[in-house]
């Protein structure tokens, strides 16, 4: 009996020596559609001066992907409509907090490109930074894990640091992500592989306006915890959450802050959203 044990014991071992690697990354062929049910919330307060706003929004939607073309390197063009969508807002313009729950039909289109490690590479046809964990749904925003270069087993870990100047106003953005290969599950049938990527992003612009007299200073930074289902077989994203923390802060000088009293601010945004995206 106790050899048994000790048979089974290196059984267990040699298995877990001998994990399986697998390569996890997108694809995507023309033409392909996927439908999603999204749920995103954030609970932020604006700061302007001594006035503090509290703004809370729950909003449920639908949400269809469209893939319009790939090129050679896998990075897909993708079209992203928004659908039945219902938000509740909860806001303080200092007469009391608010509530008002808000339909929209439908919202304008966004044109993403995908690359095949997660990467949102462009949002509208303006470039932003390679790992950013942008992607579907409101406002282009998602959070998708950032998936490896290589093959990798539970338990492999990666990382991917970036420097990039900001596309809209010059300054630069920071982007460092760490990701885990947590295990296999399976979720509506299919063995996916779980993801879980924790980054970091800093963007800091100090920019001149039109007139060349003006300046607009902005700092943000973001801590984010995303966890992604990939379909290993099919190549596709499953489901993902996320949870994200925000702080933005920006200021305005020259004669166009003076122009309008308060104006140079500065003004602070600071507080977290949730992102869930599940296969509708």
């Amino acid at each position: 009996m106790r050899r048994l044990a000790i048979v089974a014991l290196a059984a267990i071992a040699c298995g877990a020596l001998t994990a399986h690697a697998q390569t996890l990354t997108l694809a995507y062929s023309k033409g392909a559609t996927y439908n999603y049910t999204l749920h995103t919330t954030s609970d932020f307060s604006i700061v302007a001066g001594a006035v503090t706003s509290p703004v809370k929004s729950d909003m449920k939607a639908n949400e269809t992907v469209t893939v319009d073309s790939v090129d050679s390197s896998g990075v897909a063009s993708v079209s992203v409509t928004v659908t039945n969508v219902s938000l509740t807002s909860t806001v303080d313009i200092g007469s009391g907090l608010t509530t008002s729950t808000t339909t929209i039909p439908t919202l304008p289109p966004v044109s993403l490109k995908m690359a095949p490690d997660g990467r949102i590479v462009s949002v509208n046809g303006v470039t932003i930074p390679g790992n950013h964990l942008s992607g579907f749904g409101l406002g282009g925003n998602i959070a998708s894990a950032v998936l490896p270069d290589n093959a990798v087993k539970p338990g492999d870990t990666w990382s991917k640091t970036y420097d990039e100047p900001s596309p809209a106003f010059g300054g630069t953005i920071h982007v460092t992500a760490r990701s885990t290969y947590l295990r296999d599950e399976s979720f509506h049938g299919v063995q996916a592989a779980v993801v879980e990527t924790a980054s970091t992003t800093t963007i800091s612009v100090d920019s001149k306006a039109a007139t060349a007299t003006s300046t607009v200073g902005l700092k943000v930074t973001e801590a984010s915890d995303a966890t992604s289902w990939i379909d290993p077989a099919s190549h596709r994203l499953l489901k993902t959450l996320m949870t994200s923390s925000d702080e933005m802060t920006m200021s305005a000088g020259g004669p166009a802050a003076g122009a309008i009293p308060g104006l140079a601010g500065p003004f602070t945004l600071k507080g977290k959203q949730t992102f869930d995206l599940e296969p509708a």
